[in-house]
């Protein structure tokens, strides 16, 4: 039987094709168009910036965490102060609610007043007041200074002393505030073409103090270290906050302070005041820091109270100044 030998194809170039059946390794697929991938990485999910809003509302609101990375605090550390806005028409509206109810007695706005502290002391402001008279009992306190006050640890005679003069003060500017005739820039002042964003003379330091007093507690996180018995929040909202992220946040401040109480006469008045409140509170940052060994919850939110409360009493003493 004779062995016919099998036909081999000619010799030359393969034709391409599919080596997937055969076991051997695919081709490395052709290169990508960047433009595609660009497009396909934007189409990915991001987190909605509302939640770095929420995260510092349940910060300043509720005592509760930033997050548990740098880049959650980042992002909620950038909405302190815009909150610290929401906080202030918050109060204007309260303010001004209970205006048209109760009017005023002896040209004093009593019941408007007490409303805004009311407020202030249960909701939007309470862990402003409690920072601070906890950060008097650790200053005023013959032991460790560096031992943080429980939430659950009764208030001592100084605690409560600062309790009620921080209540006091806050009612007391409040009460001081008249309600003047209200002034707009003229027509020859450039910032005529932005009157609508004027409110009345009574309602512009409302707005303006619950920015200051939220500004304060990022003044605080950056000239001083957290203690190392600082809770989580405050020790890695210490770690993203510094000076270039502190100088975004006070433009808000400035720009309206300087916008409001800056007129013809002395267009000056309101950086003065600004550059007041910022003396008053780095200077109170600086000595909580030192004296607590560094900060902590506590001393940061007051922090935040002494920038609210310097704001009040300055502009209370411009008062001449800036309507005369």
């Amino acid at each position: 039987m004779t062995h016919t030998p099998t036909s081999r194809p000619p010799e030359g170039p393969e034709e391409p094709h599919d080596q997937s059946a055969t076991g051997l390794p695919a081709q490395s697929p052709a290169p990508t168009d960047p433009s595609n991938t660009i497009s396909a990485d934007a189409r990915q999910p991001r987190r909605p910036s509302r939640r770095g809003f929420a995260q510092a509302a349940r910060f300043l609101l509720f005592s509760q965490d930033l997050g548990g990375t740098e880049t959650d605090a980042a992002k909620a550390a950038r909405w302190i102060v815009p909150l610290g806005l929401v906080l202030g028409l918050i109060w204007t509206a309260v303010f001004r609610l209970t205006w048209r109810v109760y009017g005023e007695t002896a040209n004093m706005a009593l019941v408007p007043a007490f409303a805004v502290v009311l407020l202030e002391c249960i909701l939007t402001g309470r862990l402003l007041v409690m920072g601070a008279t906890r950060t008097a009992e650790q200053i005023t306190r013959n032991g460790d200074a560096n031992v943080d006050a429980g939430p659950l640890m009764p208030l001592s005679a100084i605690g409560a002393l600062v309790l009620c003069m921080t209540v006091l003060a806050h009612w007391i500017f409040l009460v001081s505030l008249r309600d003047l005739t209200t002034w707009w820039p003229s027509d020859a002042d450039p910032r005529h073409y932005f009157n609508f964003l004027y409110p009345r003379i009574i309602f512009r330091p409302l707005i303006l103090a619950p920015i200051w007093g939220r500004w304060g507690i990022l003044l605080a996180t950056t000239v001083g270290r957290p203690t190392p018995h600082a809770d989580a929040a405050t020790t890695v909202i210490g770690r993203v906050m510094g000076p270039r992220r502190l100088l975004l946040q006070t433009l808000l401040p400035v720009i309206l302070t300087t916008i409001y109480f800056s007129r013809e006469q002395n267009r000056f008045i309101g950086l003065v005041m600004s550059l007041l409140v910022f003396a008053a509170t780095f200077l109170a940052s600086v000595a909580f820091a030192r004296r607590c060994g560094g900060q902590t919850r506590h001393t940061i939110f007051a922090a935040g109270l002494v920038a609210q409360l310097a704001f009040l009493a300055i502009y209370r003493a411009f008062w001449p100044l800036i309507y005369q």
